[in-house]
């Protein structure tokens, strides 16, 4: 039942990738390089920070790819997630893990954030 992890957790840090980049871009990259990386960072390459704006092609290509791939994998049901065991590599198995882990996470939240409100307070 795990053996598509390091693939769905592996799209999903480029999911990560593309929110931040969106982030950036709507930011500015320029304002981002100059106000925030630049003043505090030994790395002073500049084009690194530019290259952002090209991360939402990246994922659109291979999240595009994969789902080319998956359904010549699984003609006619590359969107179902459900049996899991079936359908370990579909795209609607990887988005139906992430909405699972998400929920965990809103879930769980208050209860985390309620035990560390008094850790960073200082005596």
């Amino acid at each position: 039942i795990f053996d598509n992890q390091d693939f769905t957790w592996g799209v999903a840090l480029l999911g990560a990738g593309l929110i931040y980049s969106i982030a950036a871009i709507k930011y500015g990259t320029e304002r981002l390089w100059y106000e925030d990386i630049m003043p505090c960072s030994n790395v002073q390459i500049k084009w690194l920070w530019t290259i952002i704006k090209f991360i939402p092609v990246e994922f659109a290509l291979i999240w595009g790819w994969w789902v080319f791939q998956a359904a010549s994998w699984y003609p006619g049901e590359w969107y179902k997630f459900w049996p899991i065991l079936k359908y370990q590599f579909t795209p609607g198995t990887m988005v139906f893990e992430w909405l699972v882990v998400t929920l965990i996470c809103i879930a769980c939240n208050s209860f985390v954030a309620r035990r560390l409100i008094h850790s960073n307070v200082i005596e």
